[in-house]
């Protein structure tokens, strides 16, 4: 599969201008791992927009796609296939059989971020070059009631707009909207409405200093070696997990059955006859302790907490199983997921 088999678009070549900056091959086999791959989209969403393929078809489609895997549908070829029947276009190309071929040169998973990142700034270049041409432009001809300054400012202005459109949040704006948004979330507060930005920990002393966890914020827990992180850690991770929010416990150090032991001794603890950890992991317990261990296990059983111990991964790797976490968490049908 390779980009001679599209005849679409205009890459400029011969006479003309010189070709956009594009990778056909890639949009190719991005598409194909998001029409095989069950959650394929959702591991490259916050990165990956139908506007970021150069080929028109290949942003039809990614739309398509995205579409039919918002349904809750997996966005196979034979899912598609309704979209497209009596699509000129993609006839041209071979009709739905482009769909079923695109997915033999697919991606693999591990690939498919830094597929979908390289087609977002391909998409950042060629969104320059259409602003820094207007103005060449615009600068080659003259008009005296036009000064050229307006001109500059107003691509300073479309190319810091293109720096936003490429992060994940607004990171310029008058000082005037957040203090707007600091207002109403406090008026909504006083009220009584629950905070939709924040997480309570389950720890109320920490939550009256704190207001919980927020969105968009990191906390960071620091402490010397054997002073309780995550005995604290794993405490709050219950407590949010048992109130059916989504929790991914990411251990880079401690194994899973480290971690989950620690956790159901936490689940188990009462002021007047606290389980140990160790208790539990050396098997000394008496038999209605090995009744409420295993009921507690089975009590969590429905929370959406995932625990992740991969060692050693990369910022890149760490979103990746995130995102798997997370999908998987919605998968499981319990509670409220949310990023977070």
């Amino acid at each position: 599969m390779s980009a001679r088999n599209l005849k679409l678009v205009d890459n400029g070549e011969g006479d003309g201008p010189p070709t956009l900056p594009h990778n056909i091959e890639m949009e190719q086999a991005l598409l194909g791992f998001i029409l095989s791959h069950q959650d394929a989209i959702a591991n490259v969403a916050d990165i990956h927009r139908p506007d970021h393929y150069f080929e028109p078809m290949h942003a039809r489609i990614c739309h398509a796609a995205m579409e039919v895997a918002r349904s809750g549908t997996v966005p196979t070829p034979l899912a598609l296939k309704s979209y497209f029947e009596r699509d000129s276009t993609l006839q041209e190309i071979g009709g739905w059989g482009y769909l079923v071929r695109i997915t033999t040169v697919a991606c693999t998973a591990i690939s498919a971020r830094d597929y979908a990142q390289h087609l977002a700034e391909l998409h950042m270049r060629r969104a320059g070059i259409d602003v820094s041409r207007e103005l060449i432009r615009v600068a080659a001809d003259p008009k005296p009631d036009q000064p050229f300054c307006k001109d500059v400012a107003a691509t300073v202005s479309e190319l810091s707009a293109l720096i936003e459109s490429g992060e994940k949040r607004k990171s310029t704006a008058p000082v005037y909207e957040p203090a707007i948004e600091v207002v109403d979330r406090a008026a909504r507060i006083r009220a009584g409405v629950p905070d939709d930005n924040a997480i309570g920990t389950g720890i109320s002393r920490l939550d009256a200093n704190t207001g919980g966890f927020h969105k968009g914020e990191s906390a960071i827990l620091g402490a010397r070696p054997g002073m309780g992180k995550t005995a604290i850690a794993c405490q709050i991770a219950l407590n949010v997990a048992e109130r059916m929010r989504g929790v991914a416990y990411f251990s880079l150090e401690m194994p899973r059955s480290s971690l989950t032991v620690r956790m159901v001794a936490a689940k188990l603890w009462t002021p007047d006859r606290p389980i140990p950890y160790t208790n539990i992991a050396r098997g000394i317990l008496s038999e209605d302790e090995l009744r409420w261990a295993r009921s507690a296990a089975e009590e969590m059983k429905e929370w959406p907490l995932i625990i992740n111990d991969a060692p050693g991964l990369s910022p890149r790797r760490y979103h990746y199983r995130f995102a798997q976490c997370h999908h998987a968490a919605r998968r499981s049908g319990g509670g409220s997921h949310q990023r977070r």
